[in-house]
């Protein structure tokens, strides 16, 4: 150990009196506190969520749903079977990547616009799915008396919002946080010419860009009641057809299927106006 000492002397003395200590022994400057780390900026209200909140808030009355058999309570023969559809459609468009839907028919009376509204109050309980739903059947329109939307202010319509005389804004209400409904008060004249239309794909383009929902669901006409339906799909990525038990013929709906998937995905076919339901299922109603 003396002769370490020594050596560590007979080093110091070689250096001078002013050399710093070795680099081993010289002193650290004391290290800064650790800066605490600043607090996140405020998040500023996302545009898409202000546009969902400034939209007019409708909603149904449970008598109207209940009188025009749209599920809206637990109780409500049905509920789980439209649950269980939305599901499937969730989980359809998700794994398709599809963003627009139509619900047709092969013929008038097989029950779209009920499926429809009645998939609409399903999606709505669905919060973290956003869809809009939009009457495109300009025809025979149904959608506002079936969940019985009488609005207090003069409104024209979804096919003027089509026809670029007003705003998807002005026109449409929300239901719960996650719904956007945009119907029509009566039928119009020439829908064809509002349909076929070459502003309506920039329309839906711009109403998507707006509200980013989740999925676009169209109500059309039935196939084999006009040509509407054939001249919308341009805009859409997939349909869900309706048929009737005891209405709608194998043959129609082998029909509408093979028409439909000409151009667009077709998600399925749901067979509406059953009498009864499986006695095994679990569940003690008709739908």
């Amino acid at each position: 150990m003396e002769k370490l000492r020594d050596a560590i002397n007979r080093a110091r003395a070689q250096r001078g009196p002013d050399a710093a200590p070795p680099a081993a022994t010289a002193a650290r400057p004391a290290a800064p506190e650790a800066a605490r780390p600043a607090a996140p900026p405020l998040r500023p209200a996302d545009d898409t969520d202000t546009a969902w909140a400034e939209l007019a808030a409708f909603d149904p009355r449970p008598a109207v749903l209940r009188r025009n058999r749209i599920p809206g309570h637990p109780d409500d023969p049905g509920f789980p079977v439209i649950d269980l559809l939305r599901t499937k459609v969730i989980q359809q468009v998700r794994n398709n990547r599809w963003k627009r839907m139509i619900v047709t028919s092969p013929t008038p009376g097989c029950g779209k616009t009920t499926l429809t509204c009645s998939l609409a109050l399903s999606f709505a309980r669905q919060r973290d799915f956003r869809v809009i739903v939009c009457e495109v059947d300009l025809r025979r329109p149904a959608m506002a008396a079936t969940l019985g939307y009488r609005p207090t202010a003069p409104r024209q319509g979804f096919s003027d919002v089509l026809d670029r005389r007003t705003t998807f804004a002005d026109e449409a209400v929300r239901i719960g946080t996650s719904v956007a409904i945009a119907v029509n008060q009566s039928p119009i004249r020439n829908p064809s010419a509002v349909i076929l239309g070459n502003q309506v794909s920039d329309v839906i383009a711009e109403i998507e860009a707006t509200y980013r929902p989740d999925l676009i669901m169209f109500d059309t006409p039935p196939l084999m009641a006009s040509d509407d339906t054939i001249g919308f799909l341009r805009n859409v990525d997939c349909a869900l057809i309706v048929a009737a038990a005891e209405l709608t013929t194998i043959q129609q709906i082998d029909n509408a299927e093979r028409e439909l998937a000409a151009q667009v995905s077709v998600v399925g076919t749901v067979l509406n106006k059953c009498r009864f339901a499986e006695s095994g299922y679990g569940y003690g109603e008709a739908y």
